[in-house]
């Protein structure tokens, strides 16, 4: 399902609404602190991060009770190279589940499967994949940041908690969703961009979906 405006809580059902929040809450080493001025929240970390924060706990979730109950086994860190990063979580004696993130279409091109709103775990095929890249290419027309969030259960946590890097190609990767990252404009943009004009000086932005608007 594809929302144009932030989801509440009731749009969403138990198990996924479950799996989709830990996979925010846990794999993340952002921190939100005091409410600020204009109704904002002072992120503390990556503020990529931080508005994930933002938007669980929009669905009122508090993310800081959800990592304390969470016994994360390892956090493999955010690979600038295969632009993902991943919590591996321990759920029984060495069973667990792997919360990972990153770029859209990379997340998605892992994925076999994917997570249903009633909580089943369905094939992946490639049609679907195309619809939910159509879906990346028209949240990066808008001016939208995609995040990628998928998952994988994990039978063996000493053998996963052994690797450099995670998922690894053996495992199965179950599709979450795709979350969309609106970046306003620093404060000092507006101004600069009136002086260049007065200038002559014609200003272009390049989009997310790499477009370029003059």
């Amino acid at each position: 399902r594809f929302w144009s405006q932030i989801p509440v809580k009731s749009d969403f059902r138990d198990k996924y609404f479950d799996t989709l929040v830990n996979a925010i809450a846990i794999n993340s080493r952002a921190e939100l602190g005091k409410e600020l001025p204009n109704d904002r929240t002072e992120v503390i970390g990556n503020k990529t991060e931080g508005a994930m924060l933002m938007f669980i706990r929009k669905l009122e979730v508090d993310y800081r009770k959800v990592r304390h109950s969470a016994d994360v086994v390892k956090m493999f860190p955010f690979s600038s190279a295969k632009k993902r990063m991943s919590a591996l979580v321990r759920v029984s004696e060495n069973e667990g589940m792997l919360f990972t993130k990153g770029a859209s279409e990379i997340i998605t091109d892992l994925c076999a499967q994917y997570m249903a709103q009633d909580g089943s775990v369905l094939p992946l095929d490639e049609n679907m994949k195309k619809d939910i890249f159509s879906n990346i290419t028209e949240m990066a027309g808008a001016g939208l940041r995609t995040i990628g969030i998928a998952f994988s259960e994990v039978s063996n946590l000493d053998e996963v908690k052994q690797l450099e890097d995670a998922p690894s190609k053996d495992m199965t990767v179950i599709f979450l969703g795709i979350v969309g990252i609106r970046d306003p404009p620093r404060k000092e943009v507006p101004d600069a961009v009136r002086r260049c004009q007065k200038a002559g000086i014609t200003v272009c932005f390049k989009v997310p979906c790499g477009s370029v608007v003059c």
